[in-house]
């Protein structure tokens, strides 16, 4: 059986498929499979771990391959999560990749790849605005807070959400304190003035 047959019944689709389809798909499986659902079970926890990796994979191949940008996997899944990482030359790239590390859970690598994304683009938005989910989540509530108080100022609001990233709050629980935020009523006076907006109660002014 070739990869791709592998990965289109792992997503139980059949070629063809729409981008829905396909991140219906990925959500249905992320949640039956993240690592958190399994805390408490070291066994199957690494299982979990392992699937959630096998996952990933297969999402960015097959959406690559709807794209028409994806040129095969020759050496498996380890070598395509590589080739992923070595394309990282833009604030773009870096954002792609904190992606990635944040559907495996892995939120400390995400923050520090969205660090290199903001390096090199001081305004970008989506990445504070990940940037600041991600800290919050993990315990540093002031750097988050400052982090959404920066992509606020910026312009981003609960309308402006990368996709992706919705749908990590919607699914995963890690984010379930923001998820009010994807339902929020935006007013004419946020719209025209975003400095004004704060996605986290905890935030404070940027510096």
């Amino acid at each position: 059986m070739d990869e791709f047959a592998t990965y289109y019944n792992l997503f139980n689709l059949r070629p063809g498929y729409s981008p829905q389809d396909l991140k219906e798909a990925y959500k249905r499986l992320v949640k039956q499979w993240h690592p958190d659902r399994f805390a408490s079970d070291p066994v199957n926890l690494k299982i979990a771990e392992e699937k959630i990796k096998t996952i990933n994979v297969a999402y960015e191949a097959l959406k690559a391959h709807q794209e028409g940008s994806y040129a095969g996997v020759s050496s498996g899944a380890s070598s395509y999560a590589t080739s992923v990482k070595t394309r990282r030359t833009s604030p773009q790239d870096y954002f792609n990749d904190a992606k990635r590390l944040t559907r495996l859970g892995q939120y400390r690598e995400a923050a520090e790849e969205l660090t290199h994304a903001v390096k090199l683009e001081s305004k970008y938005a989506a990445a504070y605005h990940l940037r600041g989910v991600l800290f919050t989540v993990l315990g540093f509530e002031r750097r988050g807070g400052s982090d959404l108080s920066r992509a606020a100022a910026l312009g981003i609001i609960s309308f402006d959400y990368d996709n992706e990233v919705a749908d990590f709050i919607r699914v995963c629980d890690d984010f379930k304190p923001f998820r009010h935020l994807l339902k929020k009523e935006v007013t004419q006076d946020q719209r025209e003035n975003p400095s004004t907006y704060s996605d986290s109660p905890n935030s404070e002014n940027y510096t």
